[in-house]
């Protein structure tokens, strides 16, 4: 998918909208402080680094984000119609819909995801690498590290969602959702409803599996610059 500076920036604007309707007090005002801080990185930052995956181009993130939000909301009315014990609060949802996936944004300096330079990878669809400068970290390790140093508050129900959105994909996840022992288990289901919203978005967006980029264009928003692969 190709966007435009003006459908980036309207993406982004929409996830701005979102945190103002849906975060309040404090935190509400940190979110939107870095929010407004990264928007030149935010903006543009793709969702992942393979077309094979999803959302592997140019504001492929904050469309995956937005999606993730609205997966949410149906996942959480499925629940609700099935008569689950609800035991959060819509903010907690939005909260860590919204941030689940931060840590991909990168460090206060350093994006996390950067252009691919070899040509054999290029053709085999991987497009971006991780940024070789920053220290490793799974993704929601990085989210929750980022929410942590800006000093915006995570309740212990959104911790475990945005730890756990990736569900079974990641093995340090078994030993909190596979428990068999009373009181290991989970004490919220948070983390199940945006999981289910996160993998059902992903797929999605991944079904249309695409050509493998021929050419590059450069797309400015801000002041950042990134390369946007082109399919002939």
């Amino acid at each position: 998918m190709n966007l435009t500076a003006e459908q980036l920036s309207e993406n982004f604007n929409e996830l701005f909208k979102v945190i103002e309707d849906n975060i309040t007090g404090d935190r509400k005002e940190k979110l939107l402080e870095l929010y407004t801080d990264w928007y030149d990185r935010i903006a543009v930052a793709p969702a992942s680094t393979k077309k094979q995956f999803h959302n592997a181009f140019v504001g492929g993130y904050v469309l995956h984000v937005l999606n993730v939000v609205k997966a949410s909301e149906m996942v959480y009315n499925v629940w609700e119609s099935m008569g689950a014990d609800l035991d959060f609060t819509k903010e907690e949802m939005y909260f860590s819909a919204i941030n689940h996936d931060l840590g991909k944004i990168g460090t206060e300096s350093d994006d996390y995801y950067v252009n691919c330079n070899e040509d054999w990878m290029i053709k085999k669809g991987q497009v971006y690498v991780l940024n070789p400068k920053i220290q490793y970290m799974k993704v929601s390790e990085r989210s929750l590290m980022t929410l942590m140093m800006r000093g915006i508050y995570v309740s212990d129900k959104e911790y475990m969602a945005i730890k756990l959105h990736d569900g079974l994909y990641e093995d340090s996840n078994k030993p909190y959702l596979m428990s068999y022992s009373e009181g290991y288990e989970l004490k919220t289901i948070l983390p199940h409803i945006l999981h289910q919203a996160d993998m059902l978005s992903a797929k999605i967006e991944g079904q249309t599996k695409k050509a493998a980029p021929k050419k590059t264009e450069t797309v400015k928003v801000g002041s950042k610059t990134l390369d946007r692969f082109l399919n002939e």
